[in-house]
């Protein structure tokens, strides 16, 4: 009754109270969410009675795990115990556990990983940038158009891994501006859940914290005066709560193995990115996987082998290929790091060539302004804001993922962070442009 009176009073008519900018803050952000979920759930429901869903390694896991065989599955011919990084696997379990074996299940759980996910990219964006910047780039996110794919048609781990590497880049911002140890911890913890997840955001904290430390080096005098001992403290406490959070999968995997092991899989990764026949991606020139190249000679002592000694031979295979063609690898780890910030020959392989070519215009755009976007905000503020440190954090992943193959699911899962920085130079443009305009008007 108090809205109508006072919408009366004003003379304002309903639909000029319904304008989007009246709404509050915390309403317009839940309606993007759920608006962009909705978006996402119309898609699942249309992929899943279609039939077109792509299953993963990682679902085997999960309905291996929920039937109470454990975290095992085949591969090669030999049961893995440590195939691939747990976490998502483990909660997928538990939605099959509660709501029974439906793929549908685990779309709707990667769409809330979604809306969870839009809601840190409005907060990273509020914090380095400004609200308007925020609310659009949180709606943008919805419509990212691999991160989509993956989370309505694959049951994968993107979705989570995407989200544990935005909001490591949040929690790094906020240790940045206060460099307490109880945002080391927190940081620490959650990195830790983003290993458990995927692997390559180790690479995060080690830049991030060499970022703190550097500007911290130039721009705080005081930071100068302490002691050694003190300027490293709070990463002490960051690799404590990292420890202690990814601990109970290296114990597990200890008491199997009998020795350290985040992911007996690694060796062959690593392998199938540096190899004779490899591009660099785990497709061959001639559009075959690198593991279909294997010898018959091989692939004879592989089928004979445990997980660890398979592991093992694909290591010996990095090594002879490392020291046979030492100039070749050190080429090829360039070029990796090419592919992953562009396209790779194997790029669409899989997919439609329509669709391919308006993912390539779409990525090509975004490029474009996340580059002139950075360049932007650096030669206004130089080293000392935030948008360095988020660029770091990607740029190391983008490295550590050259060490083994790329592919460009690899790099969707920093594209949130990609258009956040786009976003913010595109508004900017558009700002200048239209005050110009009221310029040559007046």
């Amino acid at each position: 009754m108090k809205i109508i009176t006072e919408m009366h009073r004003s003379g304002t008519s309903l639909m000029a109270r319904m304008r989007f900018g009246s709404i509050k803050l915390t309403d317009k952000i839940w309606l993007i969410v759920g608006i962009g979920m909705a978006f996402h759930i119309l898609m699942a429901t249309y992929s899943f009675y279609a039939g077109r869903i792509k299953v993963w390694e990682y679902n085997e896991l999960a309905i291996n795990i929920a039937s109470g065989k454990g975290f095992v599955i085949q591969h090669l011919s030999t049961n893995y115990y440590a195939f691939c990084m747990p976490l998502y696997s483990f909660l997928c379990s538990l939605v099959y556990k509660l709501f029974g074996v439906t793929e549908y299940g685990v779309l709707i759980f990667q769409i809330l990983l979604s809306g969870i996910h839009s809601i840190i990219i409005f907060l990273i964006g509020e914090k380095i940038f400004n609200k308007r910047v925020a609310l659009l780039s949180a709606s943008m996110f919805f419509f990212i158009p691999g991160l989509t794919y993956y989370n309505v048609v694959n049951l994968h781990s993107l979705a989570l891994d995407s989200l544990f590497i935005s909001f490591i880049c949040y929690l790094s911002i906020r240790i940045r501006e206060n460099f307490t140890v109880n945002n080391c911890l927190i940081y620490g913890f959650f990195s830790g859940l983003g290993f458990l997840s995927r692997g390559t955001v180790v690479a995060m904290v080690m830049s991030s914290f060499s970022y703190f430390l550097i500007t911290r080096h130039i721009y705080d005098k005081q930071f100068n005066k302490m002691q050694i001992s003190r300027r490293i403290l709070p990463l002490i406490f960051v690799i404590m709560a990292f420890i202690v959070t990814i601990s109970p999968w290296i114990m597990r995997n200890s008491l199997i193995f009998g020795k350290f092991v985040t992911v007996s899989l690694a060796s062959e990764l690593l392998w199938r990115g540096n190899n004779p026949v490899s591009i660099g991606t785990s497709y061959t020139t001639n559009g075959k996987t690198v593991i279909s190249t294997i010898s018959q000679n091989t692939l004879s002592k592989l089928k004979n082998s445990t997980e660890i000694e398979q592991g093992k031979i694909f290591m010996d295979l990095f090594k002879s290929y490392v020291y046979n063609y030492p100039l070749k690898f050190i080429k090829y780890l360039a070029v990796k790091v090419y592919y992953f910030w562009s396209f790779s020959p194997s790029t669409g392989i899989s997919y439609a060539g329509g669709l391919t070519l308006l993912y390539k215009i779409y990525y090509a755009t975004l490029f474009f302004f996340f580059l002139i976007g950075t360049a932007f905000v650096v030669q206004k503020n130089r080293l000392n804001h935030p948008i360095i440190l988020i660029i770091l954090q990607c740029f190391s992943i983008s490295l550590l993922q050259s060490v083994f193959y790329v592919e460009g699911r690899h790099r969707f899962a920093l594209e949130p962070m990609m258009m956040l920085i786009a976003i913010n130079y595109f508004m900017s443009f558009i700002d200048k442009i239209w005050k110009n305009d009221k310029v040559g008007l007046a």
